[in-house]
């Protein structure tokens, strides 16, 4: 082959090859873009686990976290996330009941926490004087605890650790469903009508949680370099488990659904997130 010919090969093999990079960086871009803006959009209306559980049966601290373990969490941003997003949930449930001990309890787990994952410090000590004067009231008291749930997520949206936010409301959402399968599988045998439509309630909440792991599961993955695990937020744990997750939940009937193997599952997930060190 003549040099000049060999030359032309070569210098038309690296285009192509540049080209196809860049054609692939473009896509990698577009499709993180379109996981980051689903993710972030779905946060703006996001439905409380308080709503679905009005007028159920007493309180329970066995399903809860144990508040005094949140000092176990500060190893990692990715556990610190987690169980973040777990002890808001508990704190949400606390303040369902009105459980003024409880709720101071599970209020200082998460605030500990929110200060471990470099939540601004001017906003915790705002929602911490805002607690402090309004702990009597319970409405109060629950704003707070969705300002630190949306500081912890949106509020991340932006910064050098946005994909916590990720983690964070996986770490929410699967003790909300962990609280509401426990609470259902808590029903007698025989139940009234009133329990019945407090039943019918709660699996119409489970099976619309579907989508949301979903939403969140696609941005985990679309902030995750499995080659690298310091850009992986599932720390790889999280990869599989929610998938899994997502595949049992796919199976579940909207109508009578069937929930042992879900809340299997979400046991399994939950955890291993709380016995993290």
């Amino acid at each position: 082959m003549k040099p000049y010919l060999l030359i032309c090969l070569i210098g038309m093999l690296e285009f192509s090859c540049g080209h196809k990079q860049e054609i692939n960086s473009n896509t990698e871009s577009s499709a993180f873009a379109l996981e980051r803006n689903s993710f972030f959009n779905s946060l703006t209306d996001h439905q409380l686990v308080s709503d679905n559980l009005i007028g159920l049966n007493e309180f329970d601290s066995k399903i809860l976290n144990n508040p005094e373990d949140f000092l176990r969490y500060i190893n990692s941003d990715v556990i610190i996330a987690a169980n973040l997003g777990i002890y808001l949930s508990d704190l949400n449930y606390c303040i369902l009941f009105n459980r003024k001990n409880e709720i101071n309890e599970y209020f200082k787990a998460a605030y500990e926490l929110s200060k471990a994952i470099r939540i601004e410090n001017a906003t915790l000590e705002f929602l911490m004087k805002r607690y402090e004067q309004n702990i009597s009231q319970n409405d109060s008291v629950r704003k707070v605890m969705e300002e630190m749930l949306r500081q912890s997520t949106l509020g991340l949206k932006g910064t050098d650790r946005e994909r916590l936010a990720g983690v964070a409301m996986a770490g929410y959402q699967i003790e909300n469903l962990h609280l509401a399968l426990a609470t259902l599988e808590g029903f007698p045998a025989v139940v009234t009508e009133e329990q019945k439509q407090i039943q019918n309630q709660l699996q119409h909440y489970i099976v619309n949680q579907r989508g949301k792991f979903e939403v969140v599961y696609n941005f985990l993955r679309a902030n995750s370099e499995p080659l690298d695990p310091d850009r992986n937020p599932n720390y790889p744990y999280f990869d599989n488990a929610l998938r899994e997750l997502i595949t049992i939940y796919r199976s579940v009937p909207e109508v009578n659904p069937e929930t042992k193997e879900l809340h299997a599952k979400v046991t399994e997930i939950r955890n291993k997130l709380i016995d993290e060190e």
